[in-house]
């Protein structure tokens, strides 16, 4: 048995922009768009009690990341199309 026990506190920051941040870490990590139903929910439900959000706030918050990661997926294709025409325009 352990003699005693080391008690672990968490502190929420004050910055939303560090929050959305490790939002953004956390869901990464976790490879969240690849989870089944099962685990999202097991990662949201981790990113409410240790961010301070209510469920409605991670899902919004949640959404909008998964919109940005489709953006900045899809933005080096739409400059390369782009890029493409230009090329195909000038020569």
């Amino acid at each position: 048995m352990v003699a005693s026990t080391q008690a672990l506190e968490f502190r929420a920051t004050q910055d939303d922009e560090s929050r959305y941040a490790w939002i953004s870490q956390v869901l990464s990590r976790f490879g969240y768009r690849q989870l089944g139903r099962t685990d999202k929910g097991i990662v949201l439900a981790y990113l409410q009690r240790l961010g301070g959000y209510s469920r409605a706030q991670v899902t919004g918050l949640v959404a909008r990341w998964a919109a940005a990661e489709r953006v900045n997926d899809f933005a080096p294709l739409f400059v390369m199309n782009l890029l493409c025409k230009a090329v195909m325009i000038s020569g």
